[in-house]
C-alpha cells in the first residue's frame, strides 16, 4: 500500500471511495454529504494538496483522508492548524488499519509543514487511539433573551461580496482577539460564504454602512453560528436578529459569554453562558506549543472555560 498526496486525476475516485465508505450499511439514508466535503475544502484559499492523502494499492484508491488547514485564535495568538475528515476506507477494507495509517501519516505531514494542532468532532473511542484528547471545546456558546420589543428598522441584509472580505476579516479579529480558542474564517470570500441551503451568510448594514456579519440557520434564525458586530451597534443588531427567531426574543450564538458580557447589566438582556464540553470534541497537539498544552490542561481540569468552535462553510452541509 502506498500513501501519497492526491492529484487532480484522483478527484473522482476519492469521491466514489468516500461515498462508498459512508453509505455502507445505511440502507435507509438517501444522501451522504461526506463525498462533497473534499471538493468544497479544495475551494478554500488555505487548501494544501499535501494534506489530502490517498491510500493506493495496485493503482486503485482504497482510502482517503483530508486535513483542511485553518487558522485558530489561541489565547490571543493566531496559530495554524488542521481539521481532519472525512476519513474514508472502502467497505471491504475497513477495520484493517488503513484509516490508522492515513491519520498517522497526515499528522506527520501536518506537523512537518508547521501546523500546530488538529481539532475534530468525532467518535470518542476511535480518535483517542491516535492521541486525541477529549472534551476540550464546546459547540454551545451563549443564549441571549431580549425583554423589550424596540427595534431599529434601518438595518438591511444581503449576501457577502468580494469587496466585503477585508472588512469582515478585520471585524472578526476585533471580536475574537481575546478568545481562549476559536476557529478563524480566513481572508477569503469562500470562508464567509455558505454551501448549504439550510444556512444563511449575511452582511448587515445600517444606512448603507456594513456593521455586522452573521451566519444562521434558516429553519431557526435565532440559532447563530457566527456573529461579528461593531460594538456601537451590538444592542440594536441583537434586537434586529432576535425579531426573526422562533419566539421573537431568543438567540443561541456559538460564541463565548465574554463577547456579550458588557450587556449583562442591561435589564433588557438576559445573558446565559452555555459552554460545555463533550467527549466527541477533541484536540491533538502537533507541536510543543506551550499555549496549547496549557489550554488543554486548564480545560480538562475545569479551571478554565472551553473555547467555542463553529466550523467553516465547507462543513455547511446540514
Amino acid at each position: 500500500m502506498i500513501l501519497r498526496p492526491e492529484t487532480p486525476a484522483d478527484y473522482n475516485k476519492i469521491a466514489v471511495t468516500t461515498y462508498a465508505a459512508f453509505s455502507h450499511n445505511k440502507e435507509n439514508s438517501f444522501h451522504f454529504h461526506e463525498s462533497e466535503m473534499p471538493s468544497l475544502a479544495r475551494q478554500r484559499r488555505l487548501f494544501d494538496p499535501r494534506l489530502s492523502i490517498v491510500a493506493e494499492e495496485n493503482s486503485e484508491i482504497i482510502g482517503h483522508v483530508i486535513f483542511t488547514p485553518v487558522d485558530f485564535i489561541l489565547s490571543g495568538n493566531i496559530i495554524r492548524g488542521v481539521i481532519p475528515g472525512p476519513v474514508s476506507v472502502l467497505p471491504e477494507r475497513q477495520k484493517t488499519g488503513i484509516g490508522k495509517k492515513l491519520m498517522e501519516y497526515g499528522h506527520s505531514i501536518a506537523g512537518e509543514i508547521g501546523m500546530e494542532l488538529s481539532l475534530l468532532c468525532g467518535h470518542s473511542d476511535y480518535y483517542p487511539r491516535f492521541g486525541y484528547i477529549k472534551s476540550v471545546f464546546s459547540f454551545q456558546g451563549t443564549t441571549i433573551k431580549i425583554n423589550d420589543s424596540s427595534t431599529d428598522f434601518s438595518y438591511t441584509s444581503r449576501a457577502p461580496l468580494p469587496d466585503d472580505v477585508s472588512f469582515l476579516y478585520e471585524l472578526q479579529l476585533k471580536v475574537r482577539r481575546m478568545d481562549s480558542l476559536a476557529l478563524l474564517l480566513s481572508e477569503d470570500l469562500m470562508d464567509f460564504n455558505t454551501n448549504s441551503s439550510a444556512v444563511d451568510s449575511i452582511v448587515i448594514s445600517n444606512k448603507n454602512k456594513s456593521v455586522a456579519y452573521v451566519k444562521r440557520y434558516k429553519s431557526d434564525p435565532g440559532k447563530i453560528k457566527f456573529l461579528f458586530c461593531e460594538t456601537y451597534y451590538m444592542e440594536s443588531v441583537l434586537r434586529f436578529l432576535a425579531k426573526s427567531s422562533k419566539d421573537g426574543r431568543t438567540l443561541e450564538i456559538q460564541q463565548p459569554f465574554e463577547h456579550y458580557s458588557s450587556l449583562s447589566e442591561n435589564p433588557h438582556f438576559l445573558i446565559s453562558d452555555m459552554r460545555k464540553t463533550n467527549d466527541a470534541f477533541m484536540i491533538y497537539p502537533l507541536s510543543d506549543n506551550a499555549c496549547i498544552s496549557k489550554y488543554i490542561a486548564e480545560v480538562t481540569k475545569g479551571t478554565a472555560k472551553p473555547g467555542v468552535i463553529s466550523f467553516p462553510p465547507y462543513c455547511d452541509l446540514e
